[in-house]
């Protein structure tokens, strides 16, 4: 198997967990890591045995010196732009994660540049379309199992503990984990939105600085309602970070339940039991998930010479429908989004 030459930029939390998967992927060779500081530098190379000139604190720097078909872009949202550019003006492949930027101006800038490089690929890496729950939700509804699509709730409810930046952020769910949910609900239903209106507030018992708790309602193509109920400082009962759902159709209801249990509750005409028992429905697992996933799919979109998944025109699509949430948040008013895509 011919292995990639793979760049990482980032190596926070997340950036190291893309070192740790790349230097277990058979078809990848880590060919450099760049970080913002010196220090971040020295506890990456102290933590993975990294030898000194595969390190950087420049990506333009490291791209001449190191050779690399694909970079990672791992960092800070606010720095995506720039290590967009860098990257793709050296011709390598892109691979961005999410958000795709700090706000939509930066993300029509982001578009530009990557247009401007039609030969290489662009993925933002959309981790959850690569896991079990969601493509099983998806294909369950592509049947026609439950019928006609009707309304969607989703339920994110976490109690966040990990400090940080987030601490302090105007809209912590919504400026760091909603993307993941949106892009999701996209990719479930196969449908767009069209308008969202979102408030958010911050509970008196809150740790963050800004407002941690947010609703949306949102229109979406072929009459689809979806609400959307999200905080990072709930109390009681709670639930993981990918959230839980109901699906509601002309022909029953699907309940995830957690991200092994998926409930069917069929409608079954006159007579119908306003609480039938449910049919279980398997949850698939991929060999490959979440950044796996991402990665086997981006070399098989390089492979094929195909758009993958998540590509720049498809991820547009999910981050104005992030942005438009934010927007509402702030004017209290509902969001039209086709003009965003649009101009």
């Amino acid at each position: 198997m011919q292995t990639q030459k793979i760049m990482i930029v980032g190596a926070g939390f997340w950036g190291k967990r893309w070192i740790e998967t790349v230097r277990a992927h058979p078809a990848l060779e880590l060919s450099g890591v760049v970080a913002k500081t010196e220090a971040t530098l020295k506890d990456v190379r102290r933590r993975y045995g990294l030898a000194k000139d595969l390190c950087f604190t420049d990506l333009s720097q490291a791209l001449r010196a190191r050779e690399a078909r694909i970079v990672a872009i791992v960092s800070p949202a606010q720095a995506h732009l720039e290590h967009i550019r860098v990257a793709l003006e050296a011709g390598a492949q892109v691979i961005c994660e999410k958000p795709l930027a700090h706000n939509w101006q930066a993300a029509l800038a982001i578009a530009r540049i990557v247009r401007a490089h039609p030969r290489q690929q662009f993925m933002v890496a959309q981790t959850r379309r690569f896991t079990g729950q969601v493509e099983t939700l998806r294909r369950t509804i592509e049947t026609g199992r439950i019928g006609k699509l009707d309304s969607i709730m989703f339920d994110h409810r976490v109690n966040y503990t990990g400090g940080g930046y987030r601490q302090r952020m105007e809209f912590p769910v919504l400026e760091d984990m909603i993307c993941h949910h949106l892009d999701a609900l996209r990719y479930i239903t196969g449908q767009e939105p069209l308008s969202v209106f979102a408030e958010a507030w911050n509970p008196p018992w809150s740790q963050f600085d800004g407002k941690a708790s947010n609703i949306l309602w949102t229109e979406m193509t072929q009459g689809i309602r979806l609400s959307y109920f999200g905080s990072w400082t709930a109390r009681g009962q709670l639930n993981s970070y990918d959230g839980i759902m109901k699906a509601m159709g002309s022909k029953g209801s699907l309940d995830l339940i957690n991200e092994r249990t998926l409930l069917l509750y069929p409608y079954t005409g006159a007579g119908h039991s306003p609480n039938p028992k449910p049919i279980r429905i398997p949850v698939s697992e991929p060999n490959e998930r979440e950044i796996s996933g991402v990665i086997r799919h981006f070399l098989t979109a390089l492979r094929n010479r195909m758009t993958p998944m998540c590509g720049l025109e498809d991820n547009l699509k999910t981050f104005a429908w992030n942005c438009a949430a934010i927007e509402s948040c702030r004017t209290h008013r509902p969001v039209s989004i086709p003009p965003m895509l649009n101009p």
